[in-house]
């Protein structure tokens, strides 16, 4: 049974969903507007690694017929994957009733779909409604998914359109429980905003994993912000070495929760993301701004690039 912690006793609100926005123009500016040199570096090599990969793709407008041809991958892949299922059989004719037209990115290997992604576009906006792709080995480097490449294509080809457009899309918002961490750390990585869904319902829990946390944005005071929810324990006490030289503010609120569902400890941290690729590079952005110490503990719990905290302690 999945936990729920009700956020009150921190004043902050949750929203269900979440919108991501980017404004892009050109390939180069999308390109150097990306985070990260090894997720650089993988993407510049995409066409050389889908060759390798004996993948072709295919960029085309959707027919009703090709997206309901589609819609059985999609649901197969989420399925498998255990995830949500969103997209219906509805779906197209409601969003071309709306005036948006529908393209779609495919990726096959051996000729057997492998990925893919669908657009809507209507005027300067452009909808990435949905992705699935398979769970298939294309490189052993850092954020080296055929994922990543599916999301750069679409931003590419959406840049040869020919006109300037937003790109927006949404996702639930509890990272580590419904959605990955590591999905948000991507949009970031590409260069989204992360902006509230006012349509969505506004909630005053989050649920957490079988850890006790979670990754989400909440609502406090009117402010939009990044927060991690975690377990206090005491290898997250000790996770920074006391007698260093490090100096840090965690800026954490801390409360005993005392209702039928937990009695547990835990921290609420406020989360200014960095972009770091390595624990060093990790630790010269703590060293070089302090206000981000209380990201280590985010690391701890949500990177899969884990390090336990005397490790950590003994680098710093």
């Amino acid at each position: 049974m999945q936990k729920i912690i009700s956020l009150k006793q921190f004043n902050i609100e949750r929203l269900e969903k979440i919108l991501y926005y980017l404004p892009i123009s050109n390939e180069t500016d999308l390109f150097n507007s990306i985070k990260g040199k090894r997720l650089k570096s993988f993407l510049r090599k995409s066409d050389e690694i889908l060759k390798e990969n004996n993948i072709v793709w295919k960029y085309e407008e959707l027919t009703e017929q090709k997206f309901l041809e589609w819609l059985s991958y999609y649901k197969e892949t989420m399925e498998k994957l255990d995830h949500d299922v969103w997209a219906d059989e509805k779906w197209y004719q409601e969003q071309t009733q709306k005036g948006f037209n529908i393209k779609a990115l495919f990726f096959y290997q051996n000729e057997k779909m492998v990925g893919s992604g669908i657009m809507a576009f209507k005027d300067d906006l452009v909808s990435l409604a949905f992705k699935a792709t398979d769970r298939i080995t294309i490189s052993h480097v850092s954020y080296g998914s055929l994922g990543s490449i599916v999301d750069f294509l679409r931003l590419k080809l959406i840049c040869r359109e020919g006109k300037y457009k937003t790109v927006i899309t949404r996702s639930r918002n509890a990272f580590g429980v419904i959605n990955t961490p590591d999905y948000l750390d991507l949009r970031l990585r590409f260069g989204y905003a992360i902006r509230p869904n006012l349509n969505a319902p506004i909630l005053s829990d989050v649920p957490v994993n079988n850890e006790g946390c979670v990754l989400f944005y909440g609502l406090q005071n009117g402010e939009f912000s990044l927060y991690a929810l975690q377990l206090k324990d005491t290898n997250n006490e000790e996770f920074f070495n006391k007698n260093s030289n490090l100096k840090y503010n965690w800026d954490i609120f801390d409360s005993y929760f005392n209702d039928l569902n937990s009695q547990d400890h835990y921290y609420l941290n406020f989360v200014d993301h960095p972009i770091v690729e390595t624990q060093k590079d990790l630790i010269e952005e703590i060293k070089s701004n302090p206000q981000k110490g209380q990201y280590s503990q985010f690391l701890e719990a949500f990177w899969k690039h884990k390090t336990r905290p005397e490790t950590f302690n003994n680098l710093l």
